[in-house]
């Protein structure tokens, strides 16, 4: 069933793209230019919303099921859903840093890219390691039926009317996120 990791592998390329605009407007702000709040915040709840709306309940359920079937090589990826939780508390602790800046308390301007570039980094690192390891771990140890589980269970926790919604609002705000930034590109 690589529908699904092929949807998780699409989601990633987008997650890339914006991790790569968030790289970009640092490096700005770290040169001495002024920081784009709001393209900051946008890139970070399309990120975070993205992750928690079903993109990290499909790994985690794929983790899952790969752990029964191949435990052995399940056991190098075993800190998935720790990283999981891990990238979204630096994803709030760089929210934190943005709205202290937003409301122009001192901070200095590396320490904020020491800030970014971590979660950046952890970020990056994070997709990398499911596209080397996770994704085609699960191509390899899942079977037919491990598929109809994984979609199963995705299916139990899915409303229709309100994953239509939420789509079709990150789709808005990607396009949103990538018109501003082209926009703005100095």
């Amino acid at each position: 069933m690589s529908v699904i990791i092929d949807q998780l592998t699409k989601d990633h390329k987008t997650m890339s793209k914006l991790l790569y605009l968030l790289d970009q407007e640092v490096d700005q702000f770290t040169s001495g230019k002024v920081l784009d709040y709001h393209l900051v915040q946008s890139i970070l709840e399309f990120l975070t919303r993205t992750s928690q709306f079903k993109h990290h309940k499909a790994e985690d359920e794929i983790y899952k099921w790969v752990k029964v079937r191949s435990p052995e090589k399940a056991s190098k990826i075993e800190d998935l859903p720790i990283e999981h939780k891990k990238l979204s508390f630096l994803a709030d602790h760089l929210l934190e840093a943005v709205d202290n800046i937003e409301q122009d308390n001192e901070i200095p301007r590396m320490w904020f890219a020491s800030v970014a570039q971590e979660y950046s980094t952890a970020h990056k690192n994070h997709l990398r390691m499911e596209e080397i390891a996770l994704f085609p771990l699960a191509r390899q140890a899942l079977q037919r039926e491990d598929w109809k589980n994984v979609s199963k269970h995705l299916a139990d926790h899915h409303d229709p009317e309100f994953e239509q919604l939420e789509q079709d609002e990150l789709d808005e705000l990607k396009a949103d996120i990538l018109s501003w930034h082209h926009g703005h590109v100095t």
